[in-house]
């Protein structure tokens, strides 16, 4: 059988997993859900709490056993995770993600086992979008921002260029690589602070927002998932303002408010 340790996400603690450890347990596996700083029942002031330590509670709990773990991350657990991974791969058997990433609603299709090829720098850009959303909804706190968009940044900057230089050799007709921009250090990225600015306020250009709940995690949502909201604002066919929560039809012209 094996041995199961589960990392919850924000906002909650090691008691979300009270099912799931039951039924886990049932079939014969070890279970260890604990709870990170400063949530559940943990008293850590807040002070001390920030990525590096959760992640030490992380490997504190690998190291109670010398059986390698399936560590299961949930939400923001999935983070954590991934970092006490990559501190005690001898530890961990295999990394399970539940709930991530959440912008693109993307299931992974299995769980990355250590020693595997690294993620493709796309994940990245996925990861930089959803910690400018949990930045702007309270659930980071500065230095984790900082911290996390360091991390992710140098990946996403690879694989913004590969993207321009797909769609500019297909314009051309050509193979060839792009060359670097006057700004490129000796590794071929662009300067990380410019460029990785430039391209969240892309992002956030076209990221919808609700005027009541604020930023909407889906991808290219017509309606608020929390209050019903229309996103659009207006009637695409008279133009006509659509103000009513959870309004499916126009109210002026009876048009269909499509998603």
């Amino acid at each position: 059988m094996s041995r199961f340790v589960l990392v919850h996400g924000a906002f909650s603690g090691a008691w979300i997993w009270g099912p799931l450890t039951d039924r886990l347990k049932a079939a014969g596996h070890s279970v260890e859900a604990f709870d990170l700083p400063g949530l559940g029942d943990d008293r850590t002031p807040a002070s001390e709490i920030t990525l590096d330590s959760c992640a030490a509670r992380l490997c504190d709990v690998l190291q109670k056993s010398s059986e390698s773990a399936i560590v299961v991350g949930n939400s923001m657990g999935g983070i954590i995770a991934t970092q006490g991974a990559a501190r005690r791969p001898d530890r961990v058997a295999a990394l399970v993600y539940v709930l991530i990433p959440l912008f693109n609603a993307v299931v992974p299709a299995r769980s990355r086992r250590p020693g595997r090829p690294a993620e493709s720098p796309e994940n990245a850009i996925d990861a930089l979008r959803e910690i400018e959303f949990d930045r702007a909804t309270g659930k980071l706190s500065d230095d984790d921002y900082t911290s996390l968009k360091a991390t992710y940044t140098r990946s996403a900057l690879v694989e913004l260029r590969g993207r321009r230089g797909e769609v500019r050799a297909e314009a051309t007709g050509s193979d060839a690589v792009p060359a670097p921009s006057p700004s490129a250090g000796a590794s071929g990225v662009d300067s990380p602070a410019d460029a990785a600015e430039a391209a969240v306020l892309r992002y956030r250009a076209i990221r919808r927002s609700c005027e009541t709940c604020g930023p909407r995690p889906e991808p290219d949502p017509a309606f608020c998932s929390s209050c019903g909201t229309y996103l659009k604002g207006a009637c695409a066919t008279c133009g006509a303002a659509i103000d009513a929560p959870a309004s499916r039809f126009c109210a002026n012209c009876g048009g269909s408010l499509a998603a």
